[in-house]
């Protein structure tokens, strides 16, 4: 089952407990709090936190998630995590999948996948662009 903004802190919790030493530490899943829940009570169309899940079924186990952020028609991951149970390989990949078809459903133009050099990134199809050409593709999807 896939989802958008179902499972926030627990997709915050995941990615915290699966990339012990990242730069999601407590003082930046705080600030990710704070403005999440101030962009719910102020009407601002244009930036919006995002969290991605997908889940089991069955279970509602929530297996693979990322946290990113939409700025107009443009979607940037952040970090993402999925379990590392055998009976979940490529389920990180399937969520990439499933976001990639959500983000087309939702008329978005450009996905910043962040470091698209990444071997998996490559394999599900991401270019990589100089940054003038990205900065031009960026700077037509926010508006």
């Amino acid at each position: 089952m896939f989802s958008v903004n179902n499972r926030f802190e627990e997709v915050l919790y995941n990615l915290k407990t699966y990339h012990k030493e990242s730069w999601i530490n407590d003082d930046y899943i705080k600030i990710l709090k704070k403005i999440k829940m101030i962009k719910e009570h102020k009407l601002n169309k244009e930036f919006k936190l995002l969290s991605i899940e997908v889940c089991e079924n069955e279970t509602k186990k929530l297996i693979s998630g990322e946290i990113g952020y939409k700025i107009g028609k443009t979607y940037t991951s952040l970090s993402g995590f999925t379990t590392r149970e055998k009976k979940y390989n490529n389920w990180g990949k399937l969520q990439l999948v499933l976001l990639n078809d959500y983000l087309k459903e939702n008329g978005y133009k450009l996905w910043n996948l962040g470091h698209p050099q990444l071997q998996y990134k490559i394999d599900l199809g991401a270019k990589i662009y100089n940054r003038n050409d990205f900065l031009a593709k960026w700077r037509e999807a926010i508006k």
